[in-house]
Parts: structure tokens; C-alpha cells; sequence
């Protein structure tokens, strides 16, 4: 195709510069920018290359051949990679055999599960086993030890996937076995997690540091432990694998006991190359049996019991004696001071919440009373009571909880969404919630609003962070209603927690919360598409809301706040009353005027024009509640529409203060 008889052809591409080509598709048909698990884009793809290269008068070969092209998931790819990526060895040896490929080219690829950034070919390649491949970058060049941006090397992919011609491949050609990521996360430690028996043996001959420890301490035994992979343990120890803790201080015996792993713990209890004493041993068990107590997913009441008895006759059966070490007294555990002989252990055997409550203290003493492996259990444990709608030990679980989640810096978006739904069901069962729990539990969601707030501005749009914000501002709406329902029914103005109430909604509406889409939380509040979580708050956490705009408004909640297209709360009950008009809104009898009147009395403007040209004081309160038709506008709001449509901007834009200038700008 380098003589072409086509002049508008040969013109069109005449003029490209490479440096300047918009996109790689541009170039191309429309199916070449298209991608396909099975390939068959990039073979047309490759092709079209092909061809637009033998125009080589027009177009620079290396660039276009080495060139990353964007696809679908955020991925960044060349050719090289992407056929490397779906096993296509012809394309790979064809580029190879006809073109200057840039072998360690990095991009970005969706694989096992998640986006990998700054892969590189044979990092795609080693990550499906395709060993031919594999051979084909190795014998031009590839780096096998070339590094992605959290530091996975090719050998780290192969080890995860679990082919082993591959990971002896890459070995023989030069693969650092003790190469660690960004987590200090070697290859025998996801091979043993992953349960790759003969991956991990060769490993281990070729000199993979066996105790190598991660950043939280953990080492191959504590991921075989946790993914209760018996076989690969018994090869660990063969190799003299030594029993170390990680920073809870839990050796892979207690990660095992702590997971239900039954027989994982028995072997390690009856391996005598380990040298366990006898008390890890007895607590080895006693988590063991504590865990099955307090398991969602692996729940049996006999078998724990049996297995802490079991335990507490070991402390006895032999001398010395071996004492419990008694923990402070927690109230959520109703204060339970634990077991310390098998007669007392006996005497609660038909006490179902008393061994509950056993088993969750014994747990809290051998994993350490802040570390962050207790939660599951203690929320499970929580959620029972709350579906048998004993609540107040709910509550009390759930709070201990939370604490532990915020003292180790743990997200806490999931327990103000259980705290809401709770306290929902609380209010429809009408049991009536202590104003101390909602103070509390508001002010744990005042403080993590003001935390993340912090990070936002350094945050990707589509980061977990603005997520789970976006989601505590509804969490803490939600709480909101409860608590102006729960003042409502507490009726006790004089009681001072009232006080402490309302001085946690003034820091939280200080805060300025706003979504994506600039809605404060009074916007929210007045919003009727606002939802909380669609299930459990149902028929409490209802919008609009009059109880909760009230109690916002008087703890000083902006009344003139705008969001993104200029609307104001005012603003909001007009749609609502747009979209509803079969509603009698002006009846004294519905929310409708109560809201409008709150937001007047508040202060708040009726003139302020949103960006479809909408002005309240003109619609729905002059035409409907007859509010503002014969009440004249302020002298200040008439000046600011003068100033806004009479005066061009730069006239008065420079002149005024910022928030005047803002103001004139809403009328």
C-alpha cells in the first residue's frame, strides 16, 4: 500500500504528525478501538496496524507500533500488551519479527480482579500462563523483574495465578523469588494463600525467604492459616517455618482459631516441631470455641461450648495450674466477668446470652481489647438481638464496636448506616431510644464528616473517600430525623442531654456539608427523591421531612444555601409541589406550608432565581399560599436585581466585597 492511486487518501494522511494524533482509533475503523475478551478486535486491530505502517511514507512506524491507546475500565494498552494479555502468540511473535517493539512498554490492564497500573507485557503474559509468550519476551529483552506501581512482578502474577512452568521459567531466567510489593508481600505468601502446593515447594528450594514478614507482620504461615490451606502449612513447618506474631500480636495458630479453621488449629495444637507452651495451646482453643459462638458464616453453639470446655479443664488437668488473666469489665459484655473454673463454665451451660457474652470476652482477651478483628463478631452478635428486637444490648454491642473501628482509623460509614437503620426500627417497635446513644452516635458521625472533609480536595471525583462521604451525609440526615422524632417524644425541654443534642447539629451544620450536586443537608431534607437506604428506614426517614428542616433551621442551617443550579431550599418545595400537584399543599393540615412558613420566619429570601429562570416569591408562594403577592420586595434585593440585569458585570464585579457580588448574582 505504499503507492496509492487515491490523492484524498494519500492527502488525509500526508499531513499527520504522530506527535499530534488525537487517538489510536482515529486512525482506524470503528471495531479497532473496540475490546474484546476473546481477541477478535485486536486481530483486526493488528491488521489495520499493518497496514496503515506499509504507508511508511506518511506515518512513523515505531510510534505507531509502541503507541498506548486507551480502552474501557481506565485500561492504557499497546499491542504488544493487549495480545499479550489474551495469549495471542502469533501477533506477539509477529510484532517481534516484523517491527523495533519496545518490549517493558507499561500501561494499565484490568486482571484478577482489580486495575493494575504500570504492567508491563510479560506481567500480562506470566498473569494468564502463557508460558510461550512468556519465552518470546524473556528471549527479547523483557525485564523480569520489572515492577508495577504497587511493586507485583511477573513472578508475583504467576505465583497468584498458580502456574508453575511459568514460575520456573521466570525463575531460571533471573526472577528475584524474595521480591516484595508495596505491602512487603512476597511470592510465597500469595502462593501459599492461593493454595499452590508445588509453587510453594519450588519457592522454598530456590531460596524464598520463608519468615519474611509483611508490613502488618504476617507471614506464609499466617496466609495459609487464613485461608485454612492445611497442606501448605505442613510444608511451611517441614521447612522450619517459625511461629511469629504480626502486629496484633496473633501468631497463625490464633489467625486459624480466630477464622473457625477447626482442623487447621487441632494439627498445629498436636505438632510437636512447633513447641507451642500449654497455654497457647488452651488459647488457641478457647478462640477456637469462642469463634464458633459468635461466627455469621460458621455458627455452632455445641461444638463452641464443647471446645471451651474442653479448654478450661486443660488449665486444670495438669500442674502448675494455668489462671485466666481477667479483663476489665465492659458493659455491652452486661459487665460478665469471665469463666474462671469448669463448674462455672458448667453452670451457664443452658444460659445461651451468658456463653454469648463468654465468648465475646474471651475473644476480646486473646486478640487484644482494641484490635480490629473483634468487630465482626461483635456486630453479628448485635444484629441477633436487633432481629429478635432486643435492642438495648444491640445498641451496646454496636457502640463498643464502633469505638474499636474508629480507635484503629477504620472507616465507620457501614456502622452509622446500621445505627440509623436500628434506631428506625427502634421508633416503628416503639421502644424508645435514649437521647445519650443518638448524642453519641451523631457526634462519632460529626467527627468523621469533619476527617474525610479534610482529604476530599486531594481526592479522585470517583474515589471510595467521597463515596463513603456522600453516604455519611445520609447516615447523618437520617439521624437526624430519629433525633427530632425522639425529641418530639421525650417532651423533657429541661433535660440537658436536649442541650448537647442541639449543640452536635449546630457542628454539624458548620461543617457545610454538600454533595456532588451542592446539596446541603437541608436541601436533603426537602428533597423527596433523598434516600437513606430504601429498606430498614422506610416509613421513618421520609422527605420532605418538616420535623427535620425544623430542627436543622433552628440549629442554624443556611436557609439561602443554593446547590448547583442556584436552587435554594424555597426552591425545593417548589418543585415538590410541581410534581405532586394532586396534594392539597395548601391544607393546614399537611407539611407543605409548615416548611414554607419555618424558611420565612428563618429569614429566608423569596427572590433568589435558580437557573431555569424560577423565582419562589413570583410562583407557588404568591399563586398558591398567597404569601408574598402583596409584600414588597426588600430595598437591598431590589438593588441586587438592578445591579444584575441593568449593570454589566465588570462594572460592580471587581467593586463589591465577594459575598455581595454572590448575593447580587442569586437575584
Amino acid at each position: 500500500m505504499s503507492d496509492t492511486s487515491d490523492s484524498d487518501t494519500a492527502s488525509e494522511y500526508a499531513v499527520v504528525d504522530p506527535r499530534n494524533i488525537p487517538s489510536f482509533s482515529s486512525l482506524f475503523s470503528p471495531y479497532s478501538n473496540k475490546f474484546g475478551i476473546d481477541g477478535k478486535y485486536l486481530s483486526m486491530r493488528f491488521v489495520d496496524t499493518i497496514n496503515l505502517i506499509e504507508m511508511d511514507d506518511f506515518v512513523e512506524t515505531n510510534f505507531l507500533i509502541n503507541r498506548t491507546y486507551k480502552c474501557h475500565f481506565n485500561q492504557k494498552l499497546t499491542l504488544l500488551m493487549e495480545a499479550s494479555l489474551h495469549g495471542h502468540v502469533k501477533i506477539v511473535r509477529e510484532l517481534f519479527n516484523r517491527f523495533n517493539v519496545t518490549v517493558d512498554s507499561i500501561g494499565n490492564v484490568v486482571h484478577f480482579g482489580s486495575l493494575v497500573k504500570g504492567a508491563t507485557a510479560l506481567w500480562c503474559a506470566a498473569g494468564i500462563g502463557c508460558i510461550e509468550i512468556v519465552k518470546i519476551l524473556v528471549e527479547n529483552g523483557a525485564n523480569v523483574n520489572f515492577l508495577t506501581e504497587t511493586k507485583s512482578s511477573p513472578l508475583r502474577a504467576a505465583c497468584y495465578l498458580g502456574d508453575l512452568n511459568t514460575v520456573e521459567y521466570l525463575v531460571e531466567h533471573g526472577a528475584d523469588v524474595n521480591i516484595t510489593n508495596i505491602y512487603n508481600s512476597t511470592c510465597l505468601m500469595i502462593a501459599s494463600h492461593n493454595n499452590h502446593k508445588e509453587i510453594v515447594e519450588y519457592l522454598l528450594i530456590k531460596g524464598a525467604d520463608i519468615n519474611k514478614q509483611t508490613k502488618c507482620g504476617s507471614t506464609a504461615m499466617h496466609f495459609a492459616a487464613q485461608a485454612n490451606n492445611l497442606e501448605i502449612a505442613k510444608l511451611l513447618i517441614a521447612f522450619n517455618a517459625q511461629q511469629l506474631k504480626n502486629e496484633q500480636s496473633l501468631t497463625p495458630i490464633l489467625v486459624a482459631a480466630e477464622r473457625t479453621h477447626h482442623n487447621f488449629v487441632y494439627f498445629l495444637i498436636d505438632e510437636s516441631r512447633l513447641h507451642l507452651t500449654r497455654e497457647e495451646k488452651i488459647e488457641a482453643e478457647e478462640l477456637l470455641g469462642a469463634s464458633f459462638l459468635n461466627d455469621k458464616d460458621h455458627y455452632d453453639f455445641n461444638q463452641g461450648y464443647d471446645i471451651l470446655l474442653r479448654a478450661m479443664k486443660r488449665r486444670y488437668e495438669e500442674h502448675p495450674i494455668i489462671n485466666k488473666k481477667v479483663n476489665k469489665t465492659v458493659e455491652c459484655y452486661n459487665n460478665k466477668v469471665e469463666c474462671q473454673t469448669v463448674q462455672e463454665l458448667l453452670d451457664i451451660k443452658d444460659d445461651d446470652k451468658a456463653i454469648h457474652f463468654e465468648s465475646l470476652i474471651i475473644r476480646e482477651r486473646i486478640l487484644g481489647e482494641n484490635n480490629p478483628d473483634l468487630l465482626q463478631s461483635i456486630i453479628y452478635r448485635g444484629a441477633v438481638y436487633a432481629d429478635e428486637h432486643d435492642f438495648t444490648p444491640c445498641v451496646l454491642l454496636w457502640s463498643h464496636a464502633l469505638k474499636i473501628a474508629k480507635h484503629n482509623k477504620h472507616s465507620i460509614c457501614k456502622d452509622l448506616i446500621r445505627f440509623t437503620q436500628v434506631f428506625c426500627q427502634m421508633i416503628k417497635n416503639n421502644v424508645t431510644i435514649k437521647l445519650l446513644d443518638l448524642k453519641n452516635i451523631l457526634q462519632f458521625a460529626c467527627n468523621e464528616l469533619i476527617t474525610i472533609k479534610k482529604i476530599l480536595p486531594d481526592v479522585d471525583c470517583f474515589s471510595s473517600e467521597k463515596s463513603e462521604y456522600y453516604s455519611n451525609m445520609k447516615s447523618t440526615l437520617g439521624l437526624i430525623i430519629i433525633t427530632s422524632i425522639a425529641l418530639l417524644q421525650n417532651g423533657n425541654k429541661d433535660d440537658p442531654m436536649v442541650g448537647d443534642l442541639m449543640k452536635v447539629i449546630v457542628e454539624i451544620n458548620k461543617l457545610e456539608l454538600k454533595t456532588d450536586k451542592g446539596e446541603t443537608l437541608l436541601h436533603l431534607c426537602l428533597n423527596y427523591d433523598t434516600n437513606v437506604d430504601n429498606i430498614f428506614t422506610t416509613g421513618i426517614c421520609c422527605f420532605p421531612n418538616f420535623l427535620a428542616m425544623k430542627l436543622l433551621v433552628h440549629c442554624g442551617a443556611n436557609v439561602d444555601a443554593v446547590d448547583n443550579s442556584k436552587n435554594t431550599p424555597l426552591h425545593y418545595i417548589g418543585k415538590f409541589i410541581t410534581d405532586f400537584p394532586h396534594i392539597p399543599h395548601n391544607s393546614d393540615y399537611l407539611d407543605t406550608r409548615k416548611m414554607v412558613m419555618e424558611l420565612l420566619n428563618a429569614g429566608a429570601h423569596t427572590d433568589f432565581v435558580n437557573k431555569l429562570g424560577v423565582c419562589p416569591h413570583t410562583g407557588y408562594l404568591s399563586t398558591l399560599f398567597n404569601l408574598t403577592n402583596n409584600i414588597p420586595r426588600s430595598l437591598k434585593c431590589l438593588s441586587a436585581s438592578v445591579l444584575r440585569y441593568r449593570c454589566p458585570k465588570k462594572y460592580y464585579r471587581d467593586q463589591l466585597p465577594k459575598k455581595l457580588v454572590q448575593f447580587t448574582n442569586l437575584h
